[in-house]
């Protein structure tokens, strides 16, 4: 797209609504130009808003299980974040990848089976 420049520099807007759309206009670009953002999108893991970190792994969900599994460690660090629905996506998120990548996050993934939230128990559930 002519406007992916403008789009990549939305990332780092000063409000969480604008960033959560850009994330998720990325993730609706074509595949190889999505996979070439997706570093990008990885690092809005760590934003300061919940729908922002949300947003960034949903978008990481559409890889590829292979290019998802680069991103495994930074997803598997929200597993014990403060907002249960970043908790419940990066469940979710993890168990697209293929067992073999997912092996290294499976205790972190089982010690969500005691989460406070029944989505995540159930999304670990399923992920495991």
């Amino acid at each position: 797209t002519p406007h992916q420049e403008a789009i990549l520099k939305r990332c780092s807007d000063t409000q969480d609504h604008v960033r959560v759309s850009a994330v998720l206009v990325l993730s609706h670009l074509e595949r190889a130009l999505f996979e070439m953002h997706a570093g990008v999108i990885a690092e809005l893991a760590a934003d300061t808003h919940w729908r922002v970190r949300v947003g960034s792994v949903h978008a990481l969900g559409k890889l590829e299980p292979r290019l998802l599994a680069r991103h495994a460690s930074a997803i598997s660090g929200l597993l014990e974040d403060e907002a249960a629905a970043v908790r419940v996506t990066a469940v979710e998120t993890l168990g697209l990848m293929d067992p073999k990548d997912l092996a290294p996050q499976a205790d972190a993934i089982a010690e969500r089976l005691l989460d406070s939230d029944w989505r995540v128990r159930w999304g670990s559930v399923v992920t495991l």
